[in-house]
């Protein structure tokens, strides 16, 4: 495998969080102390930890990371934790006093994305410039809060200027959208929706979305936590980019990197919102009474009980998936067999547009999990690109036109330099993603659409 560096960019408070989850299963899976030295006895596999590590001259692997956050809380937090002799302090990006982003997208914006950009700039340029061979970015946040969502438009808008060539995969949190949502989170939602949809490059961008309403209800009904916490779904995130990269950082029959990823699951511009699932998400005492095969996961894969964002696919049409494997049992015979009855089914509705197939990595690497997840010896990972992406979006427009009826909690967005008419504008790229997402499902003669998978738009 050539070597690819991929940088992360962790925003926010729920950002920072996923990302120390991700890092703390990265460095079990290479067996990285505490003080980022290799322990000489282990007998894991080294291979290309290089990916995600840098090696400094002394010999400490360092992760390529960068945690951002406006809060000092947090990023507080990360520095006594575990993890706190791991992480180049140079690369901590936070607030000092009462700098906040005060869960509002146009504080952290206007005002106080210019008191850090530059040094977020610059500790991005930095850490570019360890890499020899750069392929992207992976972002996580929360779409809700003012730092994921304001300062976050900030950072994807320099991205998209000074790195255009390089991949993006943007792992966000949807806020809470069926019943009494908080309405900053909203108008966060849906204005820094506007802000990465301008900064999007086509076959570049990838959004996979999370949500904690059906987090808790995985917590609670699969992994068996009465009382689940956010740490519990952080966890869950963190497993699950590290299950993603998992083909990308260990070798096997079918390998991928996110640049492969990226261009077959987004077939048109713009539509780059994929919806994530995950098995086998059981606690241990139900995995070690569960016959797990390549069938029965792959089945589990498209059913929603192990989607990690809330909405049925069965309501869309597919528009292109991927499927990566990760264990020592699976074989492309039995995978091939799986995908093609998932394909034959009468309940897999797809568009005219998905003529390529499924893509697919396998690698017999057995994932590495943390406490709340079961120990096992094969996983599997589904990225489901479905026109069913349009009621996640109808739902944030809906609890938008509600709130903006009587102007609520406008007076705490437009007092920090936003205009009342970015909001609106906003709102109408979201409907406009919408529609999209509907004319696909509907499949008019788009002779615009049928030109973009000819010029390469599907592997």
């Amino acid at each position: 495998m050539t070597k690819k560096e991929l940088i992360c960019i962790h925003i926010g408070e729920a950002g920072c969080k996923i990302g120390n989850s991700f890092w703390d299963l990265l460095c079990n899976e290479y067996s990285i102390n505490s003080n980022g030295s290799i322990e000489p006895s282990t007998s894991t596999t080294k291979v290309n930890n290089e990916i995600f590590f840098e090696q400094s001259s002394a010999g400490k692997y360092i992760p390529r990371s960068i945690m951002i956050d406006l809060d000092t809380d947090c990023i507080n937090e990360i520095k006594i934790g575990k993890m706190k002799n791991i992480y180049d302090p140079d690369n901590y990006i936070a607030g000092s006093g009462q700098l906040k982003a005060k869960k509002i997208y146009s504080y952290a914006y206007y005002e106080q994305s210019k008191n850090v950009l530059s040094k977020i700039k610059n500790t991005i340029r930095e850490c570019v410039d360890q890499c020899s061979n750069l392929e992207g970015f992976l972002i996580t946040r929360s779409l809700g809060g003012g730092t994921g969502s304001g300062l976050s438009a900030s950072v994807f808008q320099h991205l998209s200027e000074t790195y255009s060539k390089k991949s993006r995969i943007d792992l966000c949190l949807y806020p809470k959208l069926d019943s009494n949502p908080y309405i900053e989170e909203i108008y966060n939602s849906v204005l820094t929706t506007n802000s990465e949809n301008r900064a999007c490059v086509s076959d570049k961008d990838l959004s996979i979305g999370f949500d904690n309403t059906i987090l808790n209800k995985i917590c609670n009904k699969n992994l068996e936590i009465k009382n689940p916490t956010m740490g519990n779904f952080n966890d869950i995130i963190g497993y699950f980019l590290s299950t993603l990269t998992n083909p990308i950082r260990h070798s096997g029959l079918l390998n991928t990197d996110i640049k492969s990823i990226i261009r077959n699951l987004v077939p048109f511009d713009k539509i780059n919102y994929v919806v994530p699932s995950l098995v086998p998400i059981l606690s241990q005492s139900k995995v070690n009474f569960k016959k797990l095969d390549t069938q029965i996961l792959t089945n589990n894969l498209f059913n929603e009980e192990n989607q990690l964002l809330t909405v049925d696919l069965n309501s869309g049409k597919y528009l292109s998936c991927y499927l990566s494997y990760q264990g020592p049992d699976f074989t492309l015979h039995n995978i091939d067999t799986a995908i093609n009855k998932i394909q034959n089914s009468k309940s897999f509705n797809t568009t005219t547009y998905l003529t390529n197939g499924f893509k697919v990595a396998l690698t017999s690497f057995a994932p590495i999990t943390n406490e709340i997840l079961p120990k096992t010896t094969n996983s599997a990972l589904l990225l489901a690109n479905s026109t069913s992406m349009s009621k996640i979006f109808q739902k944030l427009v809906d609890n938008f036109d509600e709130a903006a009826k009587g102007r609520k909690n406008f007076n705490k967005f437009v007092e920090y330099g936003m205009d009342e008419m970015e909001l609106f504008e906003a709102r109408e790229t979201v409907q406009e993603l919408i529609e999209k997402y509907r004319s696909l499902y509907d499949e008019p003669n788009n002779e615009s659409a049928e030109e973009e998978i000819e010029e390469g738009g599907m592997e």
